[in-house]
């Protein structure tokens, strides 16, 4: 069920979040954070929820089955296919699309069109497929990429201020080098770190606000 409403949702919320932002945009004096986030910020969360709820659907799958990571190569790379090949075959087809109708079309990378999420999901369905069959067959060579899965949360916030710090007025860091270092030095502090400590701060933190959530026993009525 979750698959079947991330794969609806894919199609749905691309169109309906810029619609949305339009609405927002002329009936707002003055930008509400919540609106931001949740529809006319550069990853609107109406948009970017689809990889979540994808993500939930597959991480109920039976992973450590051989057929289901073959499978989710198969109908990750099928998507990825279909979604990029079908936005070129209908520009090649419609050159001038009517207004409106370019953002649907486009693949630009973070873009959040229904072709750009399709592509780029499929895409990641077929990596984590892959890296799942790789893992199943070849367990060590993917164990320093098992550490860094393990501090994921405390990974993407350091190198979200890493990338503030080396480039804050938000120019891409177009230097291979810096690139290679970064990943380098985050793979072997990840392995470190894990051995020594275990799981990341970031990671500690969730759990903590998770457990205190889940042990709140739910209030009955009273009568």
């Amino acid at each position: 069920r979750l698959l079947a409403l991330a794969a609806v949702a894919a199609v749905a919320l691309p169109v309906a979040t810029p619609a949305l932002a339009i609405h927002f945009d002329g009936a707002l004096m003055r930008p509400d954070p919540f609106v931001v986030l949740v529809v006319t910020g550069h990853y609107p969360a109406l948009t970017w929820v689809v990889f979540a709820i994808a993500g939930l659907g597959i991480g109920r799958l039976a992973l450590r089955s051989a057929r289901v990571q073959l499978l989710l190569v198969t109908v990750g790379a099928g998507l990825a296919v279909l979604a990029y090949g079908g936005s070129a075959l209908v520009e090649a087809a419609v050159p001038a699309p009517p207004p409106g109708w370019e953002f649907i079309l486009s693949t630009t990378p973070h873009e959040g069109s229904p072709f750009e999420v399709g592509g780029s999901g499929g895409f990641a369905i077929a990596v984590i497929g892959l890296c799942l069959r790789i893992a199943a067959l070849l367990p060590a060579v993917l164990v320093p990429l098992e550490t860094v899965g393990q501090l994921a949360l405390t990974v993407y916030a350091v190198h979200i201020v890493v990338i503030d710090l080396v480039a804050p007025e938000g120019d891409l860091i177009a230097d291979d080098g810096a690139y290679v270092a970064f990943v380098v030095v985050t793979v072997v502090l990840c392995v470190l770190w894990t051995r020594t400590l275990g799981r990341g701060p970031l990671e500690r933190a969730l759990g903590a606000v998770a457990g205190r959530a889940s042990d709140l026993a739910p209030r009955g009525s009273r009568g």
